[in-house]
């Protein structure tokens, strides 16, 4: 599974919105999680973000699934370019699990936002 997002250079408001419908821990809801970015030269660009976890349910195969969510990091639409994001979980016990993990992809684009053409005047 692979989720991609894209962002208009220059923009401030938005949000990563990740579903996960299983494969997550049994105390998902009390855990804690942060957004990682790195860009095409492998820089970390965003580092430790606040992620919300909600919608914490379990699953058909006894794994849980939620919903993280996070703003758009300050600064991060003000260079164009590919980026690699993950989400690290941290639970109770000091357990730690990365998404995405062995299969997919989690990335973001910066494009340029170009300008609505002028209107000529008659």
């Amino acid at each position: 599974m692979s989720f991609h997002y894209q962002f208009k250079q220059g923009d401030t408001v938005g949000q990563f919105v990740l579903v996960v419908l299983s494969g997550l821990g049994s105390t998902i809801s009390t855990a804690d999680a942060v957004l990682n970015a790195r860009n095409q030269n492998r820089e970390n660009v965003v580092d430790a973000a606040d992620v919300t976890i909600s919608d914490a349910e379990q699953a058909a195969d006894d794994t849980y699934g939620a919903t993280f969510t996070a703003d758009l990091p300050d600064g991060f639409t003000d260079q164009t370019g590919f980026y690699w994001l993950e989400i690290q979980i941290t639970y109770a016990d000091l357990s730690v699990q990365t998404i995405p993990t062995n299969v997919g992809t989690f990335t973001a684009e910066v494009v340029p936002n170009y300008a609505a053409p002028e209107e000529e005047e008659p």
